[in-house]
C-alpha cells in the first residue's frame, strides 16, 4: 500500500478534517494504488484541467475511488487497486451481448459498473457528490487538492454543499507523503537500481568523438529495456559542462570535464543521480575543485538526520561552499517519491515569489523520508563538479537508498 495511512489520518484529525480529496494523478495514485490512463495522458489538456479523478479518505479510514468508466475502469484490476468503495462517470464503448455471462475479472467489473444505478454517473462532478453523500460527508471541514479539478466541478460542489468549507489541500497532501511506506521505499529503490544500470551504461560509452545526442540514445534504451522511462538528462562536455548546457550534438575532447544528471520513473515512482567525470587523466584544477566539492559533500553527510532542519542542513553546506567558491548556489537537494522533486527541499530562494521552492519554515527530517542530497555546481571554462545520491532518514541519521560509487570518474580515451 502506497498511502500512509496512519500518518494521514492523524493529520487529517490535526486540521480537523471531515474528509481529504485527491485530483491529481500523482495524489490519487498514492491514495488508491490506482494509476489509470485517460488522467495522465489529458492533464492539463483543457479548460476543465484534463480527465477528471479523484479519491476520498475519511476519518474511518475508508477510501473512494472515482474514475473513468471509458479507459481507466480496466486499469483497476491490474493495479490491485486499495479502496473500499468505486464509482464511474461516462459512457463507454464496451457492449455487453444479452445473455453473456462475463467471464474474468475486468468483464466482471465493467459489467457490474456499467448497470449500476449508483455507482455510475454522467459526469464526475455527480459521481463526486454521490460518493460524498454516500460517506456521510455533507458539510463540515473537506480538504480538497484544487489544483486538479474542474471550475465547473467546483462550482457544483459549492452549490450542493452549502454547509461545507471547502480547504485547499495540496500542502495537507504533500505532509502526508513525507514519509514513505515500505512499498514506496521498495518502488523507489527498484527505480534507483534501473537508473544506475543506465547510468553505468552511460560512463561506458562516454569516448572522445561520441557525441551527447548519442549518449542520451544509450541512456534511453538502457531505460527502454528495463521498462522505465526518461524523466530528464543532463550530459554536458567541455565548456558546455560549466554552464550546465542541453543536450546537444557536442562531440566528446580528451580533456573534458562530464557532468551527468539522469533521472528516471518506474512504475510511476523517480529516481535521480548526479556525478561528474573527466576524459582521461584530471589535471590539477580539475582536482582541486573536485576535493572542494566533496567538502561540501561531507559536511551535508554529517549535518542531516531526523529532527534537523533543511534550514540548518543549508547553512551548513552554503558556509563551505562560500570558503570554496566564494558564492552560494543556494540548492542542496529535494526529497523524491510518486513526484520527481518532492517537498521538503534544501533551497534559499529570496522574493516572495518564489517561496514555492524556498525551504524556509519546512519542518525538521524525519524518519521514513527519501531525500536526494545534491550538489550541482558548474564554473565556466569547462569545469564541473556535481554529486547526488537518495538517502534514507532513519531513526539514528541516514542510509543510502542503493549504494553507489561518487568520485571523479575517469572516462576512456
Amino acid at each position: 500500500m502506497l498511502l500512509n495511512k496512519e500518518r494521514a489520518l492523524a493529520i487529517m484529525k490535526e486540521e480537523k478534517l471531515d474528509a481529504l480529496i485527491a485530483t491529481t494523478p500523482e495524489n490519487v495514485l498514492y491514495m488508491t494504488d490506482h494509476a489509470g490512463w485517460m488522467a495522465w495522458v489529458y492533464r492539463g489538456n483543457t479548460m476543465q484541467r484534463g480527465c477528471q479523478q479523484y479519491s476520498i479518505l475519511t476519518p474511518d479510514g475508508a477510501r473512494t475511488l472515482i474514475t473513468h468508466l471509458l479507459i481507466d475502469l480496466p486499469y483497476v484490476n491490474n493495479c490491485d487497486v486499495q479502496v473500499d468503495d468505486l464509482w464511474v462517470y461516462g459512457p463507454t464503448f464496451v457492449k455487453k451481448p444479452e445473455g453473456y455471462q462475463p467471464q474474468i475479472p475486468e468483464e466482471k467489473l465493467m459489467a457490474e459498473l456499467m448497470d449500476s444505478k449508483t455507482r455510475r454517473t454522467v459526469d464526475s462532478a455527480t459521481a463526486l457528490v454521490g460518493a460524498l453523500k454516500a460517506r456521510g460527508v455533507a458539510r463540515g471541514r473537506v480538504g480538497i487538492e484544487f489544483f486538479g479539478l474542474a471550475p465547473s466541478c467546483e462550482d457544483i460542489l459549492r452549490t450542493e454543499f452549502r454547509q461545507m468549507e471547502l480547504v485547499e489541500a495540496g500542502e495537507i497532501l504533500r505532509r502526508i507523503r513525507y514519509i514513505k511506506t515500505p512499498d514506496e521505499i521498495h518502488r523507489l529503490r527498484l527505480a534507483a537500481l534501473v537508473n544506475e544500470k543506465a547510468l553505468q551504461e552511460v560512463m561506458k560509452a562516454i569516448k572522445p568523438s561520441v557525441t551527447e545526442l548519442e549518449i542520451r540514445k544509450v541512456f534511453k534504451g538502457t531505460l527502454g529495456a528495463q521498462d522505465a522511462s526518461q524523466d530528464f538528462f543532463t550530459c554536458s562536455g567541455g565548456l558546455r559542462a560549466g554552464v550546465y548546457a542541453g543536450i546537444s550534438d557536442y562531440r566528446f575532447k580528451t580533456g573534458d570535464m562530464v557532468v551527468i544528471d539522469p533521472g528516471c520513473e518506474l512504475n510511476h515512482y523517480h529516481a535521480d543521480s548526479g556525478l561528474v567525470g573527466v576524459l582521461g587523466e584530471p589535471t590539477k584544477q580539475q582536482l582541486d575543485y573536485w576535493r572542494k566539492e566533496l567538502d561540501i559533500w561531507e559536511t551535508g553527510l554529517e549535518t542531516i538526520g531526523p529532527g534537523v532542519t533543511p534550514a540548518k542542513v543549508f547553512d551548513a553546506m552554503a558556509a563551505v561552499q562560500k570558503k570554496h567558491f566564494g558564492i552560494v548556489g543556494g540548492y542542496f537537494g529535494h526529497c523524491i517519491g510518486v513526484e520527481p522533486r518532492e517537498m521538503p527541499i534544501i533551497n534559499r530562494v529570496p522574493g516572495a515569489g518564489a517561496k514555492l521552492m524556498d525551504m524556509e519554515g519546512a519542518p525538521p527530517f524525519e524518519p521514513g523520508m527519501v531525500f536526494m542530497l545534491e550538489i550541482p555546481f558548474t564554473i565556466m571554462g569547462g569545469y564541473a563538479v556535481h554529486i547526488e545520491k537518495a538517502l534514507i532518514i532513519t531513526e539514528r541519521g541516514w542510509e543510502p537508498l542503493i549504494h553507489t560509487r561518487h568520485d571523479l570518474f575517469t572516462f576512456s580515451v
